[in-house]
């Protein structure tokens, strides 16, 4: 029995097309794979970029919504001066009207500078720094109840917020009923505060 020839241009032929088409066949697949995978990591960050957009957006909503909520109430605050610069004027004018409507026979006074505040307890002030001046009142008093009247008309009408820190009052030796005189002798310190950027930024609405 003969042996069949094998004809070899005809099978190098095939062969070449064969490799031809397996490396192309190799190049499409490894294109594909690196197109998937760029294609998954361009989703990814278009994801994660949609998703910061989102979050910013809903925090837009969120600070939208605490400012319409607080800022009515901080300009009330700056309007009353408790936030901003302190009103001295407000204080003393306040102060001599509440005295002469009382009818304080001696006042007295000295407003001392203002000082950076630190509570005793914690709290966060965030930018803000609180501050304090103390004004110190030297009155004579007919009797006791003036100086809560006083109190009292300061707190409605000063701008401001203040509390009363110390006060000692000492009975003089003479008792008089005459309005112009004094029976009592008091001695107080009131720290008025106020809340405004450290330093010499001001708030300014």
């Amino acid at each position: 029995m003969a042996q069949a020839k094998i004809d070899w241009a005809v099978l190098r032929g095939a062969l070449s097309v064969f490799g031809i088409c397996f490396l192309v066949s190799g190049i499409v697949l490894s294109a594909s794979f690196y197109f998937r995978d760029e294609m998954n990591s361009q989703f990814q960050q278009h994801h994660t970029a949609f998703k910061s957009i989102s979050r910013q957006y809903l925090s837009v909503d969120e600070e939208e919504d605490i400012i319409k909520s607080t800022y009515p109430r901080f300009v009330e605050l700056y309007n009353r001066g408790i936030i901003g610069r302190e009103n001295r004027l407000s204080w003393l004018e306040t102060l001599k009207a509440a005295a002469q409507e009382v009818k304080i026979p001696e006042l007295r006074y000295n407003i001392d500078t203002r000082k950076q505040y630190t509570p005793e307890f914690p709290l966060s002030t965030g930018p803000y720094q609180i501050y304090s001046t103390t004004m110190d009142l030297d009155l004579g008093l007919l009797h006791e109840g003036d100086f809560v009247t006083l109190v009292d008309r300061l707190s409605r009408d000063a701008d401001g917020l203040f509390n009363v820190s110390k006060c000692s009052f000492r009975r003089l030796e003479s008792v008089t009923t005459d309005a112009d005189s004094s029976n009592i002798r008091a001695e107080c310190a009131l720290h008025w505060f106020t809340v405004n950027f450290p330093g010499d930024k001001e708030i300014v609405l």
